[in-house]
C-alpha cells in the first residue's frame, strides 16, 4: 500500500492573499466514563476533574490548539444547584476562555442550573475555545468544576437510582486539535 505524509500542501502558485493557515495538524481525546462526584460548598473553589485532562505538543508556537469540551452534569442537592465550568491550561484559567469579572460573582466558561425537585436529570454542557498557547512544549489542559452549597456529579445523576427503566450513565470528553496559525 502506498503513503503520501506532508506537514503541507500548498498550492503552486502559493497561498492566496490574506488566507492564514486553519488546517487541522493533530487531534488528541479523553473520554471519561466513569462518574466524579464533589461535595464542595459555595466556597468558590474550583475542583480539577479526576480524568477529565488532555495533553497536546503543538508543532509551532504560531499554532492554536482548539479545545472541545463535552461535560455531562448534575447538581448534588435537591434544591436548585448553580454549577460552573472552566478549563486550565498548564494549571491556569485561561482569562480569555472566562465570562468578565464582577463584584460577587464567579468567573467560568460553562453555567448550569439543576431546578428544584429534579433529582433524575443531568444535563450536557458543550464548551468550545480557540487558545493560542504560544509554545512547542506539551501542554496539559484541565477541566474544573465548582458548585454552590452542595456540590456536583460528572456522568451521572443526582439521585442516581436504577429503580426505573431510563436510569442511566454517560461519557463526558475533553478534545484538542491543534490548528495551524
Amino acid at each position: 500500500m502506498s503513503q503520501v505524509r506532508t506537514n503541507s500542501i500548498v498550492p503552486v502558485g502559493g497561498i492566496p492573499a490574506g488566507a492564514s493557515g486553519g488546517g487541522i495538524i493533530q487531534v488528541v481525546q479523553t473520554i471519561k466514563s466513569d462518574i466524579f462526584t464533589t461535595s464542595t460548598s459555595g466556597s468558590g473553589s474550583f475542583v480539577s476533574i479526576t480524568g477529565l485532562s488532555a495533553s497536546i505538543t503543538p508543532r509551532s508556537a504560531s499554532n492554536k490548539v482548539l479545545i472541545f469540551c463535552d461535560i455531562q452534569a448534575a447538581g448534588a442537592s435537591h434544591v436548585n444547584t448553580l454549577c460552573s465550568f472552566r478549563v486550565l491550561r498548564g494549571g491556569s484559567t485561561i482569562s480569555a476562555s472566562l465570562g468578565d469579572s464582577r463584584a460577587n460573582f464567579f468567573q467560568s466558561s460553562v453555567l448550569c442550573l439543576r431546578a428544584a425537585n429534579d433529582t433524575n436529570s443531568s444535563f450536557r454542557f458543550p464548551f468550545m475555545f480557540l487558545d493560542s498557547p504560544a509554545t512547542t512544549s506539551s501542554t496539559t489542559y484541565q477541566l474544573q468544576g465548582q458548585a454552590e452549597a452542595h456540590g456536583f456529579h460528572i456522568n451521572r445523576t443526582a439521585q442516581d437510582a436504577a429503580s426505573n427503566n431510563f436510569s442511566a450513565t454517560s461519557i463526558s470528553t475533553i478534545t484538542l486539535m491543534e490548528v495551524s496559525g
